[in-house]
């Protein structure tokens, strides 16, 4: 089913997992180097810091690892357990930028910013775009840049025919080739 979405913007956006990885790291370096500067604190007037500040930033340390670990583990393992899908680019809202870069949506009348999308699905033999609107005749003739799209995004995939069943435009992709020869 087509959806509503606002135009796609040009701002680069960054992973919330790249964000915590980098934060819980800061957090343990910062942690780190504060636990050598007290360690070289004398006491003053008795009061020995150290009994104090070192027990809690040995603490803010080991927690800002595990962070950092069970973070990398939640994103490392199901890459090398399932592998990196090859049609990761074209599915679902993914896709919007390049939609939107062809002309291949919708306009709504009263809203600028807001935009009809066709919806994208995986189907046993590549994928579908939603055929909404007048634009059937546009995506069927989506060929060569939607491979050119799966290449730019390291997909060892291309669009090797398209055709419209049911409402939907049909791509049928298959290894390309070409990409995994050597250039000379």
């Amino acid at each position: 089913m087509a959806y509503y979405a606002k135009k796609p913007s040009a701002a680069t956006k960054i992973p919330i997992s790249a964000i915590i990885i980098i934060i819980s790291l800061i957090m343990a370096g910062m942690s780190t180097l504060a636990t050598n500067f007290v360690q070289r604190l004398t006491p003053f007037n008795g009061l020995d810091i150290r009994k104090f500040a070192l027990p809690i930033l040995s603490d803010i340390t080991k927690i800002s690892l595990t962070i950092f670990i069970v973070t990398l583990l939640i994103l490392v393992i199901p890459l090398l357990v399932f592998g990196r899908n090859p049609l990761k680019s074209v599915l679902h809202k993914r896709l919007n930028p390049f939609l939107f870069a062809v002309g291949s949506y919708v306009g709504v009348n009263n809203d600028i910013e807001l935009l009809l999308y066709p919806d994208v699905k995986k189907v046993n033999d590549g994928f579908a775009i939603e055929a909404i609107g007048d634009l059937q005749d546009k995506l069927l003739g989506l060929n060569d840049s939607l491979s050119n799209h799966l290449a730019r995004h390291k997909s060892q995939l291309r669009v090797s025919e398209s055709y419209v069943r049911n409402g939907w435009v049909i791509y049928v992709t298959e290894t390309d080739f070409r990409a995994d020869q050597l250039e000379d």
